[in-house]
């Protein structure tokens, strides 16, 4: 029974360890889903499914980039503003870099196969907090 004890915390502690919670930027975290993979959450609402393969740039409060349609073998797209709440998220890449256009989002940051990732986490570095001011 000591023993049990013992071991028991030790258990709960690697558990909440690998669990925990990725911050990208202020709200919009990154969770470790029990099957593999991961869940992209902005204020605990799942915008979708992060794959390897999927990465995102940080620019100011805003944040973009690819996600994985679980349903069908296709790649979908996000932004969101951390500051005010604004969510977009569209299947349809034109139709992206219109949005992007507008937000003034630098064009050279929309390579989603070398922005951000799962993979090379300690790789970037950017500030996880953001000033709304």
């Amino acid at each position: 029974m000591k023993k049990l004890l013992f071991i028991l915390p030790i258990i709960l502690m690697f558990i909440i360890y690998i669990f925990r919670p990725i911050e990208i930027l202020g709200d919009l975290k990154i969770y470790k889903r029990i099957n593999g993979g991961y869940n992209l959450v902005y204020k605990y609402s799942k915008i979708g499914y992060l794959s390897g393969i999927d990465s995102w740039y940080v620019q100011g409060n805003q944040v973009y980039g690819s996600i994985s349609d679980e349903q069908k073998d296709d790649e979908d797209y996000f932004y969101v503003n951390v500051c005010n709440g604004e969510k977009y998220i569209t299947g349809n890449f034109l139709e992206f870099e219109d949005f992007l256009d507008k937000k003034n989002i630098d064009k050279s940051k929309r390579n989603y196969m070398s922005g951000n990732n799962i993979i090379n986490m300690n790789k970037f570095n950017y500030s996880k907090d953001v000033s709304c001011d």
